[in-house]
């Protein structure tokens, strides 16, 4: 780790490669970041793998993004050898810490040292046969055990001080596997990065075949130069064989994930931010220079989703966390010398449509004419952008087609609900009109973007919006609170029995907002107003919050995208449960301050200290979860309420609530939401200050 950041900040953030020889194995190092916000370069390295060594703290033990790795090891069917690193400092004995890799990742990880036959036989029936007939399991056994994911060797040591280092390497050295590479010239593309000049540099896994220097690999693209990097510094070479990893210069039109030769273009990421962010800087700054350098740096990190709107240069940016955010802060100074911000961002959403719909467009300003149909169909969840044809050349010529489509292909396409991007959609060509005189390729793209606008305006559409998913967690005696809190917050959830712990999975119901026990400022009363259906009696329920402890920890944090309810672009949205309040009661609406959902896996939780309880050390629950990340649309409110208790406003360093009761005492209230159920109040107060006949529970 050689750039400032990195030292400074003591982790990896960039991706680095490294090559060495040891006994008769080259080895060909592919380092990757550890910190979830750099989870997009570790990812994207994982495509080109042989094998990965999973290196754990010691110390730590499993964390929650570690079990975000092993996700995506298994998505990749990438075989893993597990290095428990920092034994010299570690509290946790070895046989400790291998229950807990084996509770969180796998059955099937194996400490070489001191296993025997009976668990050997465990891996597969090959072993099972030795063991049973009485022969000896084999390294051959063993190595291909580890190379078909049946079992994950594990070892224990300490890097600094070299302990279990050689022992790493020698293991890395006998169950590694020869393969058998096509002659045919192949490779994958994992990084695009610039050196100091400014250099695009390709970093590639050789697949097939043989590359040389200034070797053409497409009809655009030649390898000016191959470089083989260890850190920094870097060795021109003239030709490189499959199965090396090496940069090329010269690639100027591939991206992360894309293949070279006869490889072909298979990337989709698992992992993808679910929070953007608006770029915000100085006035009278080389603006040029600024989308120059952020289109460069959406080159190279193609999660960032990059999107710089043509009319006004607003530049949004999707983000994984503040790490990732001070990060890119600092490079784009470097490169620019502009200092930039960041807003308080937004969830970010996607949209797709319910059925297919035609659409048309036509660009014919003076002297200028094109017309173009396209038909848009709906796709399986995941599958992206496609685009296709059913056009004859007779028709349209072949030129003119492929004008089109990479137009389509090459455009970012925005929803018209929300001005989301545009997902799971195929946009297929079926018309084409065009003038002997009066067309360019420049009209045939305008007049596709416009026909594929006008389809959307048509179609019924539906807005994706992200849902989270993560583990609490905590002393079993806790878990009924818990149940209820999310139970009230319509989440679904099962209990899975796991021995000294029970797993606990919930989702949230769509239609409901996430309250948030987690925020930070829970610290107080929940006040719940409902209002019947049937009767006009209005209920308050009084509730003391949820109360975990500080073991509590948080897993398996990763987004995804589900369908939510079904929007058209012709009908007006319906009326939100805060607008409803806002009329009935006359209160003023006040925008939320804050978001939910963090993008960082740690969250503030109440401590038992805070409400008076002391802490039970014993069988812990985890809660596993669902909760659907809320936009700033969800609005804080301010009423007044029939009973003598009155709600003010401060204006002064930041908006405060109070709770005024007949001897004029003051509670600061820490929350005033509306949702669709009522509304939600969270002040500290005794019980003399709320109305009487309130329920206290």
């Amino acid at each position: 780790d050689y750039d400032d950041a990195e030292r400074d900040h003591g982790i990896t953030i960039y991706t680095k490669e490294a090559h060495f020889t040891w006994k008769d194995t080259s080895v060909n190092i592919i380092d990757t970041p550890g910190h979830v916000d750099f989870s997009s370069e570790m990812e994207r390295a994982l495509q080109v793998l042989d094998l990965a060594v999973v290196v754990i703290s010691g110390q730590d033990g499993v964390q929650s993004h570690t079990e975000t790795i092993w996700k995506c090891l298994q998505e990749y069917h990438v075989p893993a050898v597990f290095f428990v690193n920092k034994m010299d400092i570690a509290h946790a004995t070895e046989d400790d810490l291998l229950a807990d890799l084996r509770r969180h990742c796998s059955d099937s990880i194996i400490d070489l040292r001191h296993s025997d036959e009976e668990e050997l036989a465990l891996v597969n029936e090959q072993m099972l046969e030795a063991v049973t007939e009485g022969r000896t399991v084999t390294e051959e056994m063993i190595r291909r055990a580890v190379h078909h994911r049946e079992m994950y060797p594990v070892l224990f040591g300490s890097a600094l001080k070299h302990q279990g280092t050689e022992e790493l390497l020698d293991l890395l050295d006998r169950f590694s596997e020869e393969k058998n590479y096509p002659e045919a010239f192949g490779a994958r593309v994992y990084k695009i990065s610039s050196d100091e000049k400014g250099t695009r540099l390709t970093h590639v896994r050789i697949t097939g075949g043989t590359l040389k220097a200034r070797q053409k690999i497409s009809a655009e693209d030649k390898a000016d130069q191959i470089r083989i990097y260890n850190g920094r510094n870097y060795t021109a070479v003239s030709e490189v064989r499959a199965g090396m990893t090496c940069v090329l210069t010269g690639i100027v039109h591939a991206e992360s994930g894309d293949g070279l030769g006869f490889e072909e273009n298979m990337f989709k990421p698992m992992l993808k931010p679910f929070m953007h962010y608006r770029l915000n800087y100085p006035d009278n700054i080389d603006l040029l220079s600024l989308l120059s350098t952020v289109r460069a740096l959406a080159a190279e990190d193609p999660q960032l989703n990059i999107h710089i709107d043509p009319d006004t240069n607003e530049i949004s940016i999707g983000l994984m966390g503040d790490m990732q955010m001070e990060i890119l802060a600092r490079r784009i100074m470097d490169r620019c010398g502009i200092p930039v911000s960041f807003d308080e961002g937004e969830i970010f959403c996607y949209e797709t449509i319910a059925e297919p719909v035609n659409g048309a467009g036509h660009f014919e300003p003076l002297r200028h004419y094109a017309e173009v149909h396209v038909r848009l169909e709906p796709l399986p969840e995941g599958s992206g952008i496609e685009v296709d044809s059913e056009v004859s050349g007779d028709v349209l010529s072949s030129a003119w087609q492929r004008t089109i489509l990479a137009a389509l292909a090459g455009s970012e396409h925005y929803g018209v609900l929300t001005g989301s991007p545009l997902t799971d959609v195929r946009i297929v060509l079926t018309a084409g009109r065009g003038h002997l005189k009066h067309t360019e390729g420049g009209d045939f793209r305008e007049a596709a973007l416009r026909a594929v606008r006008q389809a959307l305006k048509k179609a019924e559409c539906i807005l994706l919006e992200p849902y989270y998913r993560f583990v609490l967690t905590l002393p079993r005696e806790y878990l009924s609170r818990a149940l209820y809190e999310l139970e009230t917050r319509h989440a679904e959830t099962a209990v899975e029995d796991g021995g000294d712990e029970d797993e606990l999975w919930t989702s949230e119901d769509t239609d409901t907002q996430y309250a948030g026990a987690m925020e930070d400022g829970w610290d107080g009363i929940l006040i719940e107003e409902e209002t019947e259906d049937e009767t006009e009696d209005e209920t308050e329920e009084i509730d003391s919050g949820i109360m975990w402890d500080e073991s509590v920890q948080i897993a398996n944090d990763d987004a995804y995208y589900a369908d939510d309810k079904e929007y058209s672009a012709e009908t007006e949205p319906e009326t939100t449960a805060a607008t409803e309040l806002e009329t009935a009661a006359g209160s003023e609406i006040i925008p939320q301050s804050e978001t939910a959902v963090e993008t960082e896996q740690d969250i503030d939780i109440l401590t038992q200290s805070d409400m008076g309880l002391e802490a039970e050390e014993d069988t812990e629950t985890e809660i596993h979860t669902e909760i659907k990340a809320e936009t700033e649309s969800e609005t804080e409110i301010e009423a007044e309420t029939e009973s003598e208790t009155e709600i003010e406003t401060e204006t002064e360093s930041e908006t405060e609530f109070e709770v005024q009761t007949e001897s004029e005492t003051q509670y600061p209230a820490q929350r005033f939401t509306a949702s669709e159920d009522g509304v939600l109040i969270i002040v500290n107060a005794p019980e003399s200050a709320f109305p009487e006949g309130t329920t206290m529970t």
